[in-house]
This record gives structure tokens, C-alpha cells and sequence, in this order.
């Protein structure tokens, strides 16, 4: 006989998190203006004890982390980049806020006060072939590969600069390092620099770095693309080729192997075998011709992101997002990055973006974490699922999951006569089921229904109440 275990990853829409039909938004909590002793039910003594100095500012730094770990969001609006790594956990890199980890469920800060990060600015990230990340700061390089940190900087390795623009890893696991002073390959332990003294890359500022699919490494600076095979390389400027403009801001590369190429003010370029195409605000729909990021998604369409906007290209069809007609936090775009879900994440200079014309998706699978809980909760007629906390005075309060008859039971408080509704969505075929919408009273509710139809695996389950939304997302493991 065949056991199902409910697992919840709920998302509290409210003003940090907002959900919309194709979008999340996910935004920084203000860190509050009173003192933020008052948030914890903990006091601290500053002065001496035992020998430790305890000061203001230490205070505030550990109130400050205990407080971004209590909100459980983003750090900082500014998302400077952002990477995947190979166990579908998201990263992001800001500009203040340090760098932070997205499981899913919960968001994990790391910065200059709980870290070895070398620094609150984060320019770069890129992941190797073990899943250690590296970041690339405005004070250093660092590697973390989840519970130790490495440090690289100017005193105590041979990189020739501690402003890292930008990271890429080869086929063979070389790290490619961008910096204000030339390029840097770091092979295991051996280092190998690359500036305009001993080679022809054509500036030393190295602001984008990708690897295309014969793992040739392209360089974007400030003055002009560089191609290196390893023992050559190839020169594209303005003064020798289509290129728009010499400063290079962004560059990606598709499964064609097509070089997309961002300038910061001549638009965006590709190349491939060759053959060139330039896309300015002049001849396309393009917001704007400084052109931050680029990603190509595995339905070949091109997110381009610039300082006006998101522009979506699916082979002639242009589709333009600006905060005037989307959910997007700002135009001005920093970033972008296609996860394995098919979502788009887009970094702004006020906030995080998710979009998804499917509907959102992400999912980490933890099947050990699941057979744990379903062994520790067997002798129980009824499992419990989750708990929401409240909001604008309403509760959602218990639900739980009966697996006599596939039921789900939830209870609700209400505080105030307001509008209920609960629907069932499945994001794989958009089809939705509307379970309860009504109006209730003050007082307590129960909430039940069947899942005995249920064909997916997962569903989305919509809670509304007043204009509170809660979003459930409902896993189904099968276990013989």
C-alpha cells in the first residue's frame, strides 16, 4: 500500500514576498529604525566579559544578522549576480548586503561579519566542477565549498587585483578570473596572468567571462572581445569588426554556440560562425543600449537585460517588461539567470524578480529528510503539515493530512467577517480547482477536502483571506 507524505514549501506573501500570476518578487526587509533590541526577547551587556570586548557596533552586527535570519529574505535589493549551483540551490551576490543562498525554503546570508567573505560587494560568482563557489568581491577572491572558506587576494596569492569583475571555469575546471588589472587562470594551485604586457588581451579591465562549447574562453573588457584557444588569441573592435562598441558589459553563449555579446551603450551583438547581428533601440524593440546581462533559455528564447528594462526575444517576437507594465522592483536591470526549473531570475537595483509564463517552479528533493518524518509521524492518524503565522489579525492555523481517504483538514480564524477562497492550482497544466469561496464570519472554520483524484505529483495550494495570500506548494512521495 502505497504512503503519502505532504511536504509544504510555503511561501508568506506579504510586502517582502508578492506573488503574481507569473512572478515572484522578492524584496530586502527594512532593517527597523527603532532599536533592534526590541525585536528579540534576548538583552545584551555591552563591556567587558572574560576578556571579550563587546562594543556598539559589534552589537548591531549581531542584532542585524539575527534579524535578516528572523525575516528570511534577501539581504540587500541590489542583486549585483547570480548562479545555480549543482545541487539546485540559487546564490546571489549583492552590492552591501554580502552573498546569500536559496534553497527553496529558506534564505542563508553570509558576510564579512558571520563569513571569511572578503567583502559585502559581490561582483561574480561561478561554481566548479566539486560545487564549491566562488566569489568574486571588491576586496578579494573566496571559495567556500559549504563549511570552509579560502581567500585569495593581492598579499597572499599571485592575482593582480583584489577587484574581481568576473568568473568563469573551463571544461577543465581552470578558474578564469576577471579583474581591474588583467586576467588571471588559476589551475589547482598554479597561477597564470594574462594583462596587455605579455599578451594581446585589448584591456585590462576584464568586466564578463564565459567558456563556449569547445571551451574556448571569451574575455569582454573596456576595450573591445578577446578569444583565447589556449595558445592564441582573437581581437574584435570596433576598428576590425561589426562589434558596436567597445565596452563590453555582458557575455553568454547558447548550445549553438552562438556568442551573445552586451555593450554598455552600443546594444548587443551576436556571433556566430562569423556572421554578426547587431540589435540597437535604432533597428529592434530594445529598451535600452546598455545591456547588463543575457541569458538563453532551453526554449531558445534571449532574456536581455538592460538599465530600462527586461526584453524577452523569442525568434521575431519581441516582449518588453518594465515596472510600468510588470511586477519587475526596477528597470534597471543587473542581472539575470536561467535556472533548471525554467525560471527566470532577474536581478535589480531594488529587488529580486522571478518570472515564469508556466508558472513558477523550484524544487529540492531531500527523500532521506522525507522518510525520516514519515517514520517519526506513522503512529499518528493525522500529520501535520504546516503552519502559517498571522497576518492583519487571521490565522491559518493547522492543516493537516489524513491518509485515511487522502484528505487534507485545515483550521482558520478569523478575526473579521472577510472573503475565503482556497484553490487547487496544477502548474504543470494550468488547470485550477476552486475549493471554498465565500465570505466568513468572525470565529473558527474547518476546512476539508479530497485529494483522492490527485494525478501529479505536486500541486499549488491558494489561500486567501482579505487580501492576505498564502501560497502552499504540495509534494506527494510515494514510498512502497
Amino acid at each position: 500500500m502505497k504512503k503519502f507524505l505532504l511536504i509544504l514549501f510555503f511561501l508568506n506573501i506579504s510586502k517582502t514576498i508578492i506573488a503574481q500570476t507569473n512572478w515572484l518578487i522578492f524584496k530586502a526587509a527594512p532593517i527597523p529604525s527603532n532599536s533592534l533590541e526590541n525585536h528579540f526577547p534576548f538583552k545584551i551587556q555591552k563591556g567587558n566579559k572574560e576578556n571579550i570586548s563587546i562594543n556598539d557596533t559589534q552589537i548591531y552586527s549581531f542584532l542585524k544578522e539575527e534579524y535578516l535570519r528572523k525575516v528570511n529574505t534577501i539581504p540587500e535589493n541590489f542583486i549585483v549576480c547570480m548562479l545555480q549551483d549543482k545541487k539546485g540551490s540559487i546564490w546571489f551576490g549583492t552590492f552591501g548586503g554580502g552573498l546569500a543562498k536559496f534553497d527553496g525554503i529558506k534564505w542563508k546570508v553570509f558576510n564579512t561579519f558571520n563569513s571569511l567573505l572578503p567583502s559585502d560587494v559581490v561582483y561574480s560568482l561561478a561554481v566548479d566542477n566539486n560545487n564549491n563557489i566562488w566569489i568574486g568581491t571588491v576586496d578579494g577572491l573566496a571559495k567556500f565549498d559549504g563549511i570552509n572558506w579560502e581567500v585569495f587576494n593581492e598579499t597572499n596569492s599571485k592575482i593582480p587585483s583584489n577587484m574581481i569583475y568576473s568568473l568563469a571555469i573551463d571544461k577543465q575546471d581552470n578558474k578564469w578570473i576577471g579583474t581591474t588589472k588583467g586576467l588571471a587562470r588559476l589551475s589547482r594551485t598554479n597561477w597564470k596572468i594574462f594583462d596587455k604586457r605579455n599578451s594581446k588581451i585589448p584591456h585590462n579591465h576584464v568586466t564578463s567571462l564565459a567558456v563556449d562549447n569547445e571551451n574556448r574562453l571569451w574575455a569582454g573588457t573596456f576595450g573591445g572581445l578577446a578569444k583565447f584557444d589556449g595558445v592564441s588569441w582573437s581581437l574584435f573592435k570596433e576598428s576590425n569588426s561589426p562589434l558596436p562598441y567597445n565596452d563590453i558589459y555582458s557575455l553568454s553563449v547558447d548550445k549553438a554556440n552562438k556568442i551573445y555579446i552586451g555593450t554598455w551603450g552600443g546594444g548587443f551583438a551576436t556571433l556566430h560562425k562569423s556572421k554578426w547581428k547587431i540589435f540597437r533601440k535604432s533597428n529592434s524593440k530594445l529598451p535600452d543600449n546598455f545591456v547588463s546581462s543575457i541569458i538563453i533559455d532551453d526554449r531558445k528564447r534571449v532574456f536581455v537585460g538592460t538599465l530600462s528594462g527586461m526584453a524577452k526575444v523569442n525568434g521575431s517576437k519581441w516582449s518588453i517588461f518594465k515596472n510600468s507594465n510588470s511586477p519587475l522592483p526596477s528597470n534597471f536591470i543587473y542581472s539575470l539567470l536561467k535556472d533548471n526549473f525554467g525560471n527566470t531570475w532577474v536581478g535589480t537595483e531594488n529587488g529580486l524578480a522571478v518570472y515564469n509564463d508556466s508558472g513558477f517552479r523550484f524544487e529540492i528533493k531531500k527523500f532521506e529528510t522525507v522518510k525520516e518524518e514519515l517514520s517519526k509521524v506513522a503512529h499518528h492518524q493525522q500529520i501535520l503539515i504546516g503552519y502559517t503565522k498571522p497576518s492583519n489579525n487571521n490565522t491559518i492555523e493547522n492543516i493537516f493530512y489524513n491518509r485515511k481517504g487522502n484528505k487534507i483538514f485545515a483550521t482558520f480564524t478569523i478575526q473579521k467577517r472577510e472573503y475565503f477562497s482556497v484553490v487547487l492550482e496544477n502548474p504543470l497544466t494550468n488547470e485550477s480547482v476552486a475549493i471554498k469561496n465565500e465570505i466568513l464570519e468572525i470565529g473558527k472554520h474547518l476546512l476539508e477536502f479530497s485529494l483522492e483524484n490527485a494525478e501529479e505529483n505536486f500541486y499549488l495550494l491558494r489561500i486567501t483571506i482579505g487580501d492576505y495570500i498564502c501560497i502552499k506548494k504540495i509534494h506527494f512521495v510515494d514510498f512502497d
